[in-house]
C-alpha cells in the first residue's frame, strides 16, 4: 500500500503546500491512498466509506478513524467541526445529494481550512471531443456530473 500511495502523492501535494498537519476528513477513500498520504504527513485522518471491507482496512492497516456509511452527509452531522482539510476525490458524483455533502463539509471546516473536491468536468475539452464515449459518464455509477 505504501508504494501505491507514494506513487499517487500528487493528489495531496497541493494541500501540503498550505497545511502541514491537523485534522483531515476524506469522503469515499476508495483504496485509502489519500488517507495514507495524509496520515504520513502528520494529519489525524477520519474517513467516511460505504464498503465494510474498506473500512476495516482503513482502521486495521492504516490506523485511520473510519466510519461506515452510505450517507456521508448524515455521518458528517456526528463529527466535531474543526477539520483543516476535507477531501472528496471522485466521490461526490456517486452520491444522491452531493450539494448536501459540500454544505456539511463547509460547516465542518476550521477557519482557513481547505475543501478539495475532485470531480469529472462535463465542461471539459475532453468531453466536448469524445461526447458519449467520455469515460467519466460512467452510468449508472455516476449519479451527477457537476460542472466546474
Amino acid at each position: 500500500m505504501r508504494s501505491i500511495a507514494a506513487a499517487e502523492k500528487f493528489r495531496t501535494d497541493g494541500i501540503l503546500k498550505y497545511k502541514t498537519g491537523g485534522r483531515a476528513l476524506e469522503i469515499g477513500p476508495w483504496r485509502g491512498v489519500i488517507c495514507s498520504n495524509m496520515k504520513n504527513a502528520g494529519f489525524a485522518v477520519t474517513a467516511i466509506e460505504m464498503d465494510a471491507n474498506c473500512v476495516r482496512f482503513l482502521r486495521d492497516q492504516l490506523g485511520v478513524e473510519a466510519i461506515q456509511s452510505t450517507d456521508p452527509a448524515a455521518a458528517m452531522q456526528n463529527l466535531k467541526p474543526g477539520f483543516d482539510v476535507i477531501i472528496a476525490w471522485h466521490s461526490l458524483e456517486h452520491l444522491p445529494h452531493p450539494w448536501l455533502v459540500i454544505e456539511r463539509a463547509a460547516q465542518l471546516l476550521a477557519p482557513g481550512g481547505i475543501l478539495l473536491p475532485a470531480l469529472p468536468n462535463p465542461d471539459s475539452f475532453e468531453f466536448s471531443v469524445v461526447k458519449a464515449r467520455w469515460m467519466h459518464l460512467d452510468a449508472p455509477h455516476h449519479l451527477h456530473l457537476l460542472p466546474i
